[in-house]
């Protein structure tokens, strides 16, 4: 038995899991806790827009970090579990299938406010929907606003996280050819 069972006092993975949570599954539980807010009839219908807002924030952050992080663990073979006693693979597994239901949850979310926006006028539209100059005007936002951010624009170091995009700043695009 290793120290840091002993120090815990129990030895059994199942035990560990009941007196401890997960840190990534804590993470996703509290954001189904944001994208409850986001069915809760009792808000403005714009505030619960903006919770599911939130929610896909948050996801996009925590696949981006905690996910990429776990997967570089697995990659270069790092097998250290957890306080659960979770190794990074059974984290990435467990994590897999609550983000499926979250993602179902958001989906479902998105559907049920999308009757009442459009009662106030607010549409959300696919791009089959929109023609003339608000097409150009949306594949010119698209194009000059969007793709930047969600493009990948590195080549990253081996250390460095998976699709790691810092939010909020500015890029720029550079070939370095020998």
């Amino acid at each position: 038995m290793d120290s840091f069972t002993t120090e815990r006092g129990y030895s059994d993975p199942a035990d560990a899991q009941s007196r401890y949570v997960n840190r990534e599954l804590s993470w996703l539980s509290f954001n189904e806790r944001v994208l409850s807010e986001a069915r809760n009839p009792a808000y403005p219908l714009l505030e619960r827009l903006r919770f599911l807002s939130i929610s896909g924030s948050n996801l996009d952050e925590f696949m981006m970090i905690r996910v990429a992080g776990l997967a570089e663990q697995v990659r270069r073979g790092i097998d250290k579990q957890s306080i659960d006693w979770r190794t990074p693979s059974q984290q990435l597994s467990a994590i897999r299938s609550k983000v499926r239901e979250l993602e179902a949850a958001q989906q479902a979310a998105l559907r049920d406010l999308r009757k009442p926006l459009a009662e106030e006028g607010i549409a959300i539209c696919q791009a089959s929907d929109v023609e003339g100059a608000a097409l150009r005007w949306l594949r010119t936002y698209f194009n000059d606003q969007i793709v930047p951010v969600i493009t990948p624009q590195a080549i990253r170091p081996p250390a460095a996280p998976v699709g790691c995009v810092v939010k909020s700043s500015s890029a720029a695009w550079t070939t370095i050819s020998a």
